[in-house]
């Protein structure tokens, strides 16, 4: 095994005053890397020492695939799932760092491995980022137009941030450079806003900073404030930039001009520090876990004059390091994490079983178990397929030290994508035979499917960017609708503050819960186009 060499960044690299024990924790997780001999090495201990806890696991979850799921099997990735994205082409991104041997022999951070997988083939197409510049630990999220946006990354062995930002094309499969932001950055979040723009927060900075949608970069120079590293941010019902965590205090951010903070009160009593959200709801969250892998979960209500927290059931297991994914019918599943409450990863105690949440109930439901153990830079992503990808973990001084390592990926098949007989088959799919690519605002548009009088549900979910359990823009829009002679007739979400512009999947469900495929649809890109209603059969 390689050796293992902490190296700690002076904390004036990072500018981050009350949080600087925070930043040199993570200087000091990220500081390891290994030779692909030591991944393989790594990658069968992590498995060997965690195999009797995984069929244990396994052995406690009963019941048949339409009451528990299914994880398919698990396949070696080129790259550790440490950022994942879904692209507009129905493809995932995923990058992680430089290389395999220990980062501080790296004298350069001039590149970062990337890899786009075809969940359809299960095929892997390089495509690392050679633009001088590692985009480790960077911000990511979609532009309106589909093409992904990073801010920051990992400058040299110390773990400073950088100023620079990228893009990623999915048509092209190709990285670009954007211009550069006023300060490093590592560990920011990067959230899509009402109006196109990008806001990007924290990473070491206090100073937010917009991308505008010319693709210049715009400072809030009256909107400093010291938050966490990978801030939890999403645009509210009012318009304004919602702060629901991982720390305690809830706010308001207004991006206007050089923009304004507004505290708006305490969201509970922990700190959830490796916690998970997820926006399932028009202007409704469920924050989960965290802490010293707590089971509370909380739902934030931001419809009202003030924002309303409630407690919903807590989850059945304790979880830090996991991750919270809102599925094609509006549940959420949570996946992963260790329940010891340790910082980083406990092969001793990692939580195998998936979760799912009904908002309709407030209870969790115990799922199918996963093979691996998904702790530290593990992802979970929703696919168009309504599948969930679960990838990563590792990567870290702890985790060098325990031996963990998980340079690979499973996919989980929720219960809503099987007959309910017990067979263990997949019940039909509605299926969406067409629909535009492109809706305004408020505007009534078909989608045409042979399954019309039998959906139950029409729902938007916007394309997940994930990172350090961070989804920085899912969110689940459901749509009003009447259906009848083969074509559904749906109403786009009604103005940019429930779906920002940009990319989303477009799931229409059965009335036995199944979901389809997803449709690609881009939201709010045409404004000033008169709606426009076309039922003519494919």
């Amino acid at each position: 095994m390689a050796s293992v060499l902490f190296i700690e960044a002076p904390t004036t690299s990072l500018a981050h005053d009350t949080a600087a024990s925070t930043v040199r924790s993570h200087i000091e997780e990220d500081s390891v890397a290994h030779s692909p001999a030591a991944e393989r090495r790594l990658e069968r201990n992590t498995r060997a020492a965690t195999a009797i806890d995984a069929a244990a696991a396994a052995a406690t979850v009963t019941g048949s695939e339409g009451q528990v799921g299914r994880w398919g099997p698990v396949v070696d990735w080129p790259v550790v799932g440490v950022h994942v994205a879904l692209l507009e082409n129905g493809k995932v991104l995923a990058y992680d760092s430089v290389g395999d041997n220990a980062t501080e022999t790296y004298p350069v951070h001039d590149h970062t491995r990337a890899t786009v997988w075809d969940p359809a083939t299960g095929s892997q197409t390089p495509v690392n980022v050679n633009t001088g510049y590692n985009v480790f630990c960077s911000g990511l999220a979609h532009l309106v137009d589909g093409s992904l946006f990073l801010a920051g990354g990992n400058k040299n062995a110390q773990l400073q941030g950088i100023v620079q930002t990228h893009a990623f094309d999915s048509d092209s499969n190709t990285w670009s450079l954007g211009p550069n932001m006023a300060a490093e950055r590592w560990y920011p979040s990067v959230t899509p806003l009402r109006n196109g723009e990008m806001l990007i927060t924290e990473g070491g900075p206090d100073m937010p900073e917009v991308r505008e949608t010319d693709g210049g970069l715009r400072a809030l120079n009256t909107a400093s404030l010291n938050l966490p590293l990978y801030p939890w941010i999403d645009v509210a019902p009012d318009g304004r930039a919602f702060y629901s965590g991982p720390d305690q205090t809830m706010r308001n951010l207004d991006t206007a001009g050089s923009g304004s903070w507004q505290s708006i009160g305490q969201r509970d009593a922990l700190n959830r520090d490796y916690g998970s959200r997820a926006l399932y709801d028009v202007g409704k969250i469920l924050v989960a876990g965290g802490a010293s892998s707590s089971t509370d979960a909380r739902v934030i209500d931001l419809n009202g004059a003030t924002p309303q927290v409630s407690a919903t059931a807590p989850m059945a297991s304790g979880r830090r390091q996991h991750n919270l994914t809102v599925l094609a019918d509006g549940t959420v599943l949570a996946t992963g994490g260790n329940s010891s409450g340790a910082s980083l990863v406990d092969l001793n105690n990692g939580v195998y079983p998936a979760e799912l949440w009904n908002p309709a109930t407030g209870q969790w439901q115990t799922l199918a178990a996963m093979q691996v153990t998904r702790q530290y830079h593990s992802t979970a992503l929703l696919l168009p397929d309504a599948r969930v990808l679960s990838s990563g973990g590792g990567i870290c001084g702890t985790c060098d030290a325990v031996g963990y390592l998980a340079k690979n990926a499973e996919v989980f098949s929720p219960p809503y994508l099987f007959k309910k007989d017990g067979s263990g088959e997949l019940a039909p799919r509605p299926e969406i035979t067409r629909a535009p690519d492109e809706v305004a605002y408020n505007a009534p548009f078909a989608i045409f499917t042979a399954n019309a009088a039998s959906i139950s549900k029409v729902a938007l979910v916007r394309l997940g960017a994930v990172t350090h359990s961070v989804n920085m823009e899912q969110r689940y829009v459901p749509l009003s609708f009447t259906a009848g002679g083969g074509v559904a007739i749906a109403t786009a979400p009604a103005n940019a503050n429930v779906a920002p512009p940009g990319v989303y999947m477009l799931f229409v469900i059965g009335a036995d819960g199944v979901p389809s495929v997803a449709k690609m649809l881009r939201v709010g890109s045409a404004p000033n186009q008169p709606p426009a209603v076309s039922i003519t059969p494919p």
